[in-house]
């Protein structure tokens, strides 16, 4: 991926190699420089997002757990919500024993569609199915004793 910090005559330094190609332009290595901060670099091997997520709680080992989630599983519809929550209480089960003890949970509500107006399309089917999905996260908080906000209900004036 091009780094696109400018130079000091404002282009980029894509542009300047292309324009001075016998000039050497610094391209940072981003595996390095991550490293360097201490920020392990993304493995090699592929590997799924819950074994990600399952080793970042261990090393931090949370206390409170702020998860927010529902967005894009909102785009598999109506046939998705069983999956979506098997899938959080398979999470909710789970952050105890990876966080080595008790997680205060607070579980966020996706945030609703705007319509600015043409050409953007209207994002009222997609709203409702946000809204499904808002209601199946406030039940499982109050099944899970969590706390739940609601963005729906803050920003882009509620139901």
């Amino acid at each position: 991926m091009p780094d696109r910090q400018g130079d000091v005559f404002g282009r980029s330094r894509v542009d300047a190699r292309v324009s001075r190609p016998r000039h050497h332009v610094p391209q940072p290595r981003l595996e390095r420089r991550h490293a360097r901060r201490g920020v392990p670099r993304r493995p090699r091997s592929p590997r799924s997002g819950w074994d990600v997520l399952q080793d970042q709680i261990r090393a931090v080992k949370p206390t409170v757990a702020i998860l927010g989630y529902g967005m894009a599983s909102s785009f598999d519809g109506e046939a998705g919500l069983p999956k979506f929550e098997r899938e959080m209480s398979t999470l909710l089960d789970a952050l105890p024993g990876l966080a080595g003890g008790p997680v205060r949970v607070v579980i966020v509500g996706p945030i609703r569609h705007e319509h600015p107006g043409p050409p953007i399309p209207d994002p009222t089917a997609h709203n409702t199915a946000l809204a499904k999905y808002e209601e199946t996260l406030r039940a499982v908080a109050t099944r899970r004793g969590a706390w739940f906000v609601s963005l729906a209900d803050v920003v882009g004036g509620g139901r």
